[in-house]
């Protein structure tokens, strides 16, 4: 009999480390996985600004001393990226406590890569003088970069620095 209890106890204190271990194990799983999605919104949002949002504004405050053609042509290569950015940020793996993080940044990157994409339309014209109100649409795809903006630094950024903090 007394066996028996010596070895129901051993047995229930094996049980009770395997949970611990297990959970342990599942813990550290989820630490990296959101360690690995703030690095990869980060290196992705420091894209998108280096080589679109810089650039074009660069582009654009250089327009008048450069053809409608080639300004065009500039916009339509940040344009693509813009879209390869939105599309990489779409097939992140995303961690459970970073979904709604994960609507806001795919949100943003839509709305920068749907922004320069009206804008590609209008700038040839506007440059052009051909479209009196190609000027006035442009500042409203403009406003497109604004709310890209806001949503990132207002919601994305904000969710995902508590859920790295909730998450230690």
């Amino acid at each position: 009999m007394v066996r028996r209890r010596v070895a129901a106890g051993v047995g229930l204190v094996l049980v009770i480390v395997i949970v611990l271990v297990i959970n342990g194990c599942l813990k550290n799983r989820a630490h990296a996985a959101l360690e690995t999605y703030g690095q990869q919104v980060s290196q992705l949002v420091k894209e998108s600004d280096e080589q679109v949002s810089h650039p074009l504004f660069e582009t654009l405050s250089g327009a008048s001393a450069k053809s409608p053609g080639e300004v065009q042509a500039q916009i339509d290569e940040q344009r693509a990226l813009a879209q390869k950015q939105a599309a990489h940020a779409r097939e992140i793996s995303v961690p459970g406590a970073m979904g709604g993080a994960q609507r806001n940044l795919t949100l943003a990157l839509d709305l920068r890569a749907e922004g320069l994409t009206k804008l590609a339309g209008l700038v040839r014209s506007a440059l052009g003088g051909q479209n009196p109100n190609a000027i006035t649409n442009i500042a409203g795809a403009m406003e497109l970069f604004l709310a890209s903006d806001v949503i990132y630094s207002q919601r994305a950024a904000p969710l995902i620095s508590q859920s790295l903090a909730d998450n230690g």
